[in-house]
């Protein structure tokens, strides 16, 4: 169905909240960031790609932001040049616990830096070390939460900063 539910971890429990969705906190902040999370982790989340899939008008899947590459989640999440500023000091964070994580489980398939960010608690599964890799996943939560509700802001901030110098040059 949607190409990113390939990264969400596929352990449900029929009357459970899915992880990704809890807080440990009534922090309005953490509360707020929770739809953009949802939206990525599940693949509804409109990258320039979609628009250009699904609309009837030709429309370029090209980042418009960077003008680099087609817009898509590992783009958006790693490489897009005008969102640098935004990701830079969180990925180190992010990598710095990945390797805690990775350190404590006895995960062997090699690590996808876009599935950590989408669902850190993929990498969970290991059952001798449960409590200490959920802890250092829930962590990781945190910073991937903010991360992605940091770059989705900066990006609209963009976007909507292009369309007025759109409007203005169109008016001229």
């Amino acid at each position: 169905m949607y190409s990113t539910l390939q990264y969400m971890n596929c352990q449900y429990y029929i009357g459970k909240i899915h992880i990704l969705i809890t807080t440990k906190t009534a922090n309005n902040r953490d509360i707020v960031r929770i739809p953009t999370r949802i939206k990525i982790a599940t693949g509804t989340y409109i990258f320039q790609s979609n628009r250009s899939a699904f609309n009837k008008n030709k429309v370029s899947p090209t980042c418009k932001l960077c003008n680099m590459s087609p817009e898509i989640l590992s783009h958006f999440l790693l490489t897009c040049e005008s969102l640098e500023t935004d990701r830079k000091r969180l990925m180190e964070i992010i990598v710095d616990r990945d390797s805690e994580l990775l350190a404590t489980s006895c995960f062997e398939e090699e690590v996808d830096l876009v599935q950590l960010i989408d669902n850190p608690f993929y990498y969970t599964i290991d059952k001798r070390h449960r409590n200490r890799n959920l802890s250092i996943a829930g962590q990781l939560e945190g910073v991937c939460r903010k991360l992605l509700n940091n770059l989705h802001m900066k990006r609209y901030e963009l976007l909507i900063k292009q369309q007025k110098c759109d409007k203005k040059n169109n008016l001229s």
